[in-house]
């Protein structure tokens, strides 16, 4: 079994049930009322496992509000780490933090510090919604800069929002 099926088969299920956990409508107009599905010092823990075999932890957390340019933002928090028994074949160490406008109708900031194996990242993604263009960097080095839509999120908070199943080809329920 490949290195990318293993991660897969580990990452895809806890991913899963963190966005079928939050399934409540995140539209706009949902989001301007104060009847979010979370607040700030939640927490949700998961066991990974690999078949049968217990894989590691992630933990899905909802910070404090921070600032973040000059705004607050809802800050998202989320871990993988294999154990050591998974260690041995494949080191998995990851964090995505992944901030949005406090009605979470988009990114306002999103950074990703990955360890899988020999794999290794550290995105940054800056969200300039004036200029209506999102930076990305990887290791500190700007690769490149996209344009964004209204409504725009990263893969971290977007994949918060069940109204945008739809998008991903799944469906919650």
């Amino acid at each position: 079994m490949s290195r990318n099926s293993v991660l897969q088969k580990i990452s895809i299920p806890w991913f899963l049930i963190i966005v079928s956990l939050l399934s409540v409508p995140m539209g706009p107009a949902a989001a301007a009322q104060a009847d979010l599905p979370f607040r700030p010092g939640e927490k949700l823990t998961f066991v990974l496992k690999w078949e049968f075999v217990p894989a590691g932890e992630a933990v899905l957390e909802v910070r404090p509000i921070q600032m973040i340019n000059g705004a607050e933002a809802f800050h998202f928090v989320m871990t993988a780490k294999s154990n050591s028994f998974v260690d041995v074949f494949y080191k998995v160490r990851d964090r995505i933090d992944a901030y949005t406008n406090l009605n979470v109708t988009h990114s306002v900031f999103y950074k990703k510090k990955q360890r899988e194996g020999s794999h290794k990242r550290d995105v940054i993604v800056k969200f300039d919604w004036k200029e209506k263009k999102a930076h990305y960097s990887n290791f500190g080095k700007e690769n490149k800069t996209i344009s964004l839509l209204p409504g725009s999120f990263d893969p971290g908070a977007g994949d918060l929002c069940p109204d945008r199943a739809d998008d991903r080809g799944a469906s919650v329920q």
